[in-house]
C-alpha cells in the first residue's frame, strides 16, 4: 500500500517538476525547490516496505523530509542577506542553514535512524528457520 502511494505521489511529482522548470515564475520556482527536495527521500521510502507495511525507517524519513523541507524555506527566507546579517558560525544565515540543514543534519537524521532500525530490515527468526527447513529438506539442490 505504501508503495503504491509513493510512486503515485512520485509519478505526480515529477510531472510537476517538469512542469515548474517550464513555466518559470516565482510560483515555479517555489514548487521546483520543494518538490526536488521532497523526492530523495520519496525514493527511499519504497525501501523501507516490509510485508506491505511500512517499516520502521519511515519515521527517521519522515523526518528527513520535514527537516529538507524546512531548511529549503529557511534558505528561501534568508536570500539575499549577506552583508550586515548577523552571522551564524561564521556564515550568512542562508548558508548555515543550508550547510546544516541540507548537509550535517540530515546525515545524521538518517545514519542515526538506520542504525536504529537496522534490525527491522534483515529476516526475522522465523524467516530464517523457514529458509533453514527448506534447505534440510532439499539437501544438494
Amino acid at each position: 500500500m505504501v508503495k503504491r502511494w509513493v510512486l503515485g505521489s512520485l509519478g505526480v511529482a515529477s510531472l510537476a517538476i517538469l512542469a515548474a522548470s517550464l513555466v518559470g515564475g516565482p510560483a515555479s520556482e517555489l514548487g521546483f525547490a520543494f518538490l526536488a527536495v521532497a523526492f530523495p527521500p520519496a525514493l527511499m521510502l519504497l525501501g523501507v516496505e516490509k510485508n506491505g507495511r511500512p517499516g520502521p525507517a519511515v519515521w527517521p524519513i519522515s523526518l528527513l523530509l520535514f527537516l529538507l523541507l524546512l531548511s529549503v524555506a529557511g534558505m528561501l527566507v534568508f536570500r539575499g542577506e549577506v552583508v550586515g546579517a548577523p552571522r551564524v558560525l561564521g556564515l550568512p544565515p542562508g548558508a548555515a542553514v543550508q550547510l546544516l540543514g541540507v548537509f550535517a543534519l540530515p546525515l545524521a537524521v538518517v545514519a542515526l535512524g538506520f542504525a536504529w532500525t537496522f534490525d527491522g530490515f534483515g529476516p526475522t527468526r522465523e524467516e530464517l528457520e523457514e529458509l533453514r527447513s527448506v534447505g534440510l529438506e532439499r539437501p544438494g539442490s
